[in-house]
């Protein structure tokens, strides 16, 4: 599968410049023998064994108790290691905790076709991961996790089965097209009506973007961006009008209404920055509808460690996981990944295969690495009371880790204040695309 002509392509550049600001105090080599200490550091460690397809994961049941959102995080978005774990733990989640809705950093609309998938009401998973505009999930280990997800669904009740969501609104071509189709079931005059206006050439298929896909870092022209904001507005009345007490669907084309909207607001911003920052508001709003509707479930949010730690992004605004902190307390859980050496796939100009060596010694990362477990749960939350005299909360760790871009860069981070545990992992490969 070739990814040079997928509609993403031609921002990844963008990206990477905005995702390379997210982390203060970069530095290609640290202070050495000042960072961390093994003594304090393996009493906060229990070792997993992540490479067993089944691993026991009771260690997470003691540490979630009274979390009812996870935040699930990831260094790079192309290691499959990391993909392979974080299915793990959902599969844990789901079996013994009751997760039962799991959120994507993926569009709403690519998001509600995948949970059509998962719902049993399609087939066709490799048509619709490869129409995906984003290149990290177009891979077989989230394909593998998807069918797992699946085969759950099958076997159990509808009202045990897990919904898929996305959270994103940098783009929205694929919430137009479910929002249209639910006015048209509803109100076919109007939904032609609607689709019109939209413009056809907008409107995207199940499994590929329309030709005039539009995305948040991208140059919106003004018709473009005129066609969506009256789509909101149009949808918005349509569901003011709706008589509520009927059977008409106005859940589900909320979201998606609320969606467009959301893309809208966003195209207004010049400042990447700014846009930035409300997109992680966008997310976290997203999620807080979700979870609203879990009826006592678990939730699931599978993102970049810098969007679902509880900590500051571009500017020093506060997060989707900070806000998810603020806003639900100690039932937000925040899970980072952190990982020694190996491959991971990120684009580039370099191509899409890039590795590591192993951490800096003096580095968090590093001292993980020393204790040889070599996979490992690490809590966090109980280290101000650990008893340690060298404790500290702030740690040399990677940082961005090639989200987009290929960097071996540390940070100084707070983990303890911004995760409450890190899953490391020591080896990690590059993650496996869709053939």
């Amino acid at each position: 599968m070739s990814y040079t002509n997928k509609p993403l392509a031609r921002v990844m550049v963008v990206l990477a410049l905005i995702l390379g600001n997210t982390v203060s105090a970069v530095a290609n080599a640290s202070e050495p023998g000042s960072e961390t200490s093994p003594a304090w550091l393996e009493r906060a460690v229990t070792p997993i064994d992540l490479a067993r397809r089944d691993p026991d994961l009771t260690v997470l049941d003691e540490a979630l108790n009274g979390a009812d959102i996870i935040g699930l995080g990831e260094s790079t978005h192309g290691q499959s290691e990391v993909f392979q774990a974080k299915d793990s733990i959902i599969r844990h989640l789901v079996i013994n905790q009751n997760a039962r809705q799991i959120i994507y950093e993926m569009s709403v609309g690519e998001g509600a076709l995948l949970n059509q998938y998962v719902i049993g009401e399609r087939d066709d998973l490799a048509g619709l991961l490869s129409g995906l505009s984003l290149w990290m999930f177009q891979t077989e280990e989230f394909a593998e996790h998807l069918r797992w997800l699946r085969r759950y669904n099958d076997k159990g009740s509808e009202e045990d089965r897990v919904t898929l969501h996305g959270m994103e609104s940098q783009y929205a071509d694929r919430s137009a097209f479910f929002a249209l189709k639910i006015v048209d079931r509803i109100e076919p005059k109007k939904g032609q009506e609607f689709a019109e206006r939209f413009g056809p050439e907008r409107i995207a298929s199940p499994t590929s973007s329309a030709e005039d896909f539009v995305f948040l870092y991208s140059p919106i022209s003004d018709e473009s961006y005129r066609a969506y904001l009256n789509l909101c507005l149009d949808l918005r009345l349509f569901i003011a009008e709706q008589d509520k007490s009927d059977s008409n669907p106005t859940t589900d084309l909320t979201r998606h209404t609320e969606s467009i909207c959301q893309f809208v607001s966003m195209s207004l911003l010049d400042s990447s920055s700014a846009q930035a920052q409300l997109r992680d508001y966008v997310m976290a709003v997203n999620v807080a509808q979700i979870h609203s509707q879990s009826e006592g479930a678990k939730t699931v949010v599978w993102g970049h460690n810098q969007h679902i730690w509880e900590g500051v992004g571009n500017g020093g605004y506060d997060v989707l996981g900070k806000q998810l902190d603020r806003w639900f307390g100690e039932r937000y859980y925040a899970i980072g990944f952190d990982f020694g050496s190996g491959e991971y796939r990120a684009p580039s100009n370099d191509g899409f295969l890039h590795s590591f060596t192993d951490p800096d010694p003096a580095t968090l990362s590093g001292a993980l690495l020393a204790l040889g477990k070599p996979d490992a749960f690490v809590e966090l939350q109980d280290f101000p009371h650990n008893g340690s005299p060298d404790y500290r909360s702030t740690y040399r760790v990677r940082a961005s880790a090639g989200g987009y871009a290929a960097r071996d860069e540390y940070a100084d981070i707070d983990v303890v204040h911004n995760y409450d545990a890190l899953i490391y992992l020591a080896k990690t490969s590059a993650s496996k695309p869709l053939l």
